[in-house]
């Protein structure tokens, strides 16, 4: 506890002790000498007069203040150390040795200096001079750049009482590398306050390569792409400066001249790789008017691997050459025939590992050598390799064709491969759709319509739920009895069969145009149907 202090809203109330001392004072003093000293009149004063204090001070407002400094309160200061504030590292410098001192012991406090890369100068301590000393005697890391974002995110590791810390960051804000901004914010949520102190150097033209972006689309070998680099500046518009790129140490193309506009300004640089494996691209701005140059250099790196070994495995030699000519422009491929070449076929899962992709061409499961079907799913599933399959010529079954490589009884007979392709072999026909036109003319009597009915039924029974199906009525006009419907409303159908000629005995006409025409209007409608037929029931 410091700094202990009594405060009064109203002193001058205070006066009124007087009195109150008085008034106490005078009864005992004018009592005889001989009762003055006994215990209860002693007791009696002492208490009325501290009564009496104790409510004038009431009266007048006492308060009482203190302070309790917060032993667990943090503090580290983050000094800029880089190339492009050194002008102003007399100005820093005294500002940080400002802070130490006014801790005075009643927090930790360290420092941590930054550029590329950071030193913890100073460890957090209550021992101001040590951490004075030690700040003064450290060397710092290297100059060459600014990671601001790094810097605080070392610097927000160092704390043990998050809650209750703050980062004094002293720069010129110039950062080389990383985003500061972003990292503020998460720092910001952990608790932690966040200060600047700017020390900028307005009379400095300055430069620098301040981000690279790379492609998100897969970079292929030979292939020709950009990379976008980001300038910042201060110089003046219309300044020309040139931009380099170099991979692995080696300039690929001449430098591009750039106009400069704003203070932010985008290049895009063609990049080819010739060869496979880490390729560090380093990025260079260069220009007269420049005087800070240890920012004009920007390195990233990628790890190109040519995904291009190709097995493709055909059921005949030659079946696929036009294929396998195509994938040799740009692949390596190896080219088997499970007819001629068995015994080439990868009996191990580290042969199939070798190979990024396998494509079968015309492979049905049949022609699967014993234990390949497991390997291809554990290549697939385990190794993440991918898989290609291609159809190819049918099969003659009976004299019908039938496809080879798609075959549903062939497939029915897998355990993995139908999981992979993926298909199910299950016994399916397309839908179709049904339109029952039932004679009613005047020859359908003598029992032919109830024949002609019977067979309208028949025809319905024929067909599953996944069928369509409607009725109608002709003789010398047509008549729709029930619209399409799907057969799953099957007793709705049959109903409106049976009501067919209920009302009446046939009569009229017999005219097949006119109920052709509008059954096949009916059946028009009917979407996501390719089969389409029309049934006519009658004596002809």
């Amino acid at each position: 506890m410091q700094n202990f202090r009594f405060n009064y809203t109203h002193p001058w109330l205070l006066l009124l002790l007087i009195p109150a001392i008085v008034l106490t004072l005078l009864p005992y003093l004018r009592a005889p000498k001989k009762y003055r000293r006994t215990r209860n009149r002693i007791v009696s004063l002492v208490c009325h007069m501290a009564a009496l204090v104790l409510a004038i001070n009431m009266l007048a407002g006492l308060t009482f203040t203190y302070e309790k400094p917060n032993l667990e309160n943090e503090l580290i200061v983050l000094v800029d150390a880089s190339d492009s504030g050194k002008e102003s590292d007399e100005q820093k410098s005294d500002f940080v040795q400002s802070v130490i001192n006014i801790s005075d012991g009643a927090y930790r406090v360290g420092v941590v200096k930054f550029g590329h890369g950071q030193e913890y100068s100073a460890e957090l301590s209550y021992d101001t001079g040590a951490v004075l000393e030690s700040y003064l005697t450290s060397v710092g890391p290297e100059a060459v750049a600014t990671d601001i974002a790094s810097a605080l995110k070392y610097a927000a590791s160092l704390f043990k009482n998050p809650k209750t810390a703050k980062i004094v960051v002293v720069s010129d804000g110039i950062e080389t590398d990383g985003a500061a901004v972003s990292v503020i914010k998460a720092i910001a949520a952990e608790g932690i306050k966040i200060d600047t102190v700017h020390y900028p150097n307005p009379d400095r033209d300055e430069i620098q390569v301040h981000a690279v972006t790379t492609p998100e689309h897969r970079i292929i070998l030979g292939e020709l792409f950009a990379v976008q680099v980001l300038l910042k500046h201060n110089l003046e518009e219309g300044t020309r400066v040139s931009v380099s790129v170099f991979d692995n140490d080696t300039q690929l193309g001449d430098p591009i001249s750039v106009t400069l506009t704003g203070t932010e300004h985008s290049v895009d640089m063609p990049v080819i790789f010739s060869e496979r494996g880490m390729h560090e691209l380093r990025f260079e701005v260069k220009s007269e008017d420049d005087t800070v140059g240890q920012n004009n250099s920007y390195r990233t790196y990628i790890n190109l691997e040519a995904f291009d070994n190709i097995l493709l495995i055909e059921r005949r030699e030659g079946e696929a050459k036009k294929l396998v000519d195509l994938l040799n422009e740009s692949f390596k491929v190896t080219d088997i025939s499970i007819s001629d070449d068995l015994a080439a076929m990868p009996r191990t899962i580290a042969e199939m590992a070798e190979f990024e992709q396998i494509v079968l061409v015309n492979i049905a499961h049949s022609d699967m050598p014993a234990g390949f079907e497991e390997l291809l799913n554990e290549y697939v599933y385990e190794l993440g390799g991918g898989l290609f399959t291609v159809g190819g010529e049918n099969d003659t079954v009976g004299g019908k064709l039938v496809p080879h490589a798609y075959n549903r009884e062939d497939l029915a007979g897998s355990v993995y491969y139908k999981q992979m392709l993926p298909v199910n072999a299950v016994d399916y026909t397309p839908p179709i759709a049904v339109m029952i036109v039932v004679d009613t003319s005047a020859s359908m009597s003598m029992g032919k319509m109830d024949q002609a009915k019977e067979g309208a039924e028949a025809c319905l029974d024929a067909l599953n739920d996944r069928d369509f199906c409607g009725v109608m009525s002709f003789e010398t006009r047509s008549t729709e009895v029930q619209a399409v419907l799907p057969v799953s409303q099957r007793e709705l159908i049959v109903d409106n069969i049976r009501s067919i000629g209920a009302d009446s005995s046939a009569s009229g006409g017999t005219i097949f145009s006119d109920a052709i025409k509008n059954a096949g209007n009916a059946l028009a409608v009917i979407n996501n149907v390719e089969r389409k037929h029309i049934i006519l029931v009658t004596d002809g």
